[in-house]
């Protein structure tokens, strides 16, 4: 008898054995199954930001845009038509499959089953726009998903989380349409912001920015992928930007947004939604007396270099200025007690017209005024053959 049961207890420890490695072996070859794909993600992600820091640095045609369309095959989409004339072309990669769970819960239990063997929830999206066989836009987008409890980092703690978002943008305008910001980011030629401390961060530069700049702002940590300790906050994966803005509002600098107008003429003129030279026909009292500038002046527009929708040459307006700096230019071209006279040409910056607004009164604000000489002249118009998005196309948006 005692055998017997001596028996079936060896039987159930082999069996509890066989059971133990199989389930073992098993969780070794899920987290292996799992490590593997995140690194060969990582891998491809590498080859796509790499792509994608070749074109800030170096903005393309068309040509390169069908140079990415063979490199990235079914990874690449873009709706209606696509050719030089105008384009819009997505890239997106992500860490898990795409395909549709009718079932909710199977579909939570395979995410948080993918976080349990130290999967990380990536999406990566890219846009591009050529217009006129020129790319006027490159943009990234990369999200991915963060433990809620970044104090303690175990495997059983991967579920559900938080998201960290990056999104980098080259246009040919640093600032988004009908936006200014500071003026030292306009002189250094990059802005860095966050939507939402920590979690959120953006990146906007232009062909302008140095290369050594892009670089440095671009470099997104891709090992927050495949690194055991998941990254949880910005200066994880995006370290050199993300350091730099948090210095720069940790230590804040009343001088960083000062407006002196004192940038480069070229860089207004790239910045502008509408540009014209116009010549002053009258001046317009002070709206206060003891304001030492001009409150606004009756123009006539004597030519048209940027845009000027419902200002034709010839005709005549109203312009009222805001801000305490009008002129733009270096030194005293840029002091804001610098007067206008009857007579002067001078170049007018001014934002598009809003619905109701009458074509006979212009808005502007600080730094809408360039004197015109040979010197400027140049300055401006190098300015505008920056600005890609020209010729009517102003209100780009990342195609997806």
């Amino acid at each position: 008898m005692s055998n017997l049961v001596m028996a079936r207890k060896n039987r159930l420890a082999q069996v509890v054995r066989f059971a133990a490695l199989s389930l073992l072996a098993f969780v070794v070859f899920v987290l292996s199954l799992v490590q593997v794909q995140q690194h060969r993600f990582r891998h491809r992600a590498e080859l796509l930001l790499n792509d994608m820091r070749n074109l800030w640095m170096h903005p393309g045609t068309f040509d390169d845009l069908r140079h990415l369309q063979q490199r990235w095959g079914a990874f690449g989409h873009y709706e209606g038509t696509c050719t030089e004339e105008h384009c819009e072309y997505t890239i997106t990669l992500t860490s898990l499959a795409s395909a549709q769970w009718k079932n909710d819960g199977l579909r939570v239990l395979r995410d948080d089953a993918f976080a349990l063997f130290g999967g990380r929830s990536v999406d990566i999206q890219c846009g591009f726009v050529v217009h006129k066989n020129q790319m006027v836009l490159e943009s990234l987008f990369f999200v991915i998903e963060v433990p809620y409890d970044s104090g303690i980092h175990l495997p059983f703690k991967y579920t559900s989380g938080d998201l960290m978002i990056v999104r980098i943008r080259s246009a040919s305008r640093l600032f988004a349409p009908d936006m200014f910001g500071r003026e030292a980011d306009l002189k250094r030629g990059y802005e860095i912001g966050s939507a939402q401390p920590g979690t959120n961060a953006r990146v906007h530069i232009t062909p302008q920015t140095s290369v050594a700049d892009i670089k440095r702002l671009t470099d997104i940590n891709l090992g927050c992928i495949t690194r055991i300790r998941p990254c949880v906050d910005m200066d994880d994966l995006l370290p050199e930007a993300w350091s730099e803005f948090r210095s720069e509002h940790n230590e804040f600098d009343p001088s960083a947004y000062e407006t002196r107008c004192s940038v480069d003429s070229a860089l207004f003129a790239r910045e502008a939604d509408n540009l014209a030279l116009v010549e002053v026909l009258k001046l317009h009292a002070p709206e206060y007396p003891s304001e030492e500038r001009t409150q606004g002046a009756t123009v006539r527009i004597l030519e048209s270099l940027k845009n000027n929708v419902g200002h034709p040459v010839g005709s005549i307006a109203d312009v009222s200025f805001g801000g305490r700096n009008v002129y733009v230019g270096p030194g005293a071209l840029s002091d804001p007690n610098r007067r206008l006279a009857v007579g002067d040409r001078v170049f007018l910056l001014y934002p598009p017209l809003v619905r109701g607004q009458s074509p006979g009164l212009i808005d502007t604000g600080s730094c809408s005024l360039i004197p015109l000489s040979d010197t400027t002249l140049k300055s401006v118009r190098a300015g505008i053959s920056m600005d890609r998005s020209n010729d009517g196309l102003h209100d780009i948006s990342i195609p997806y």
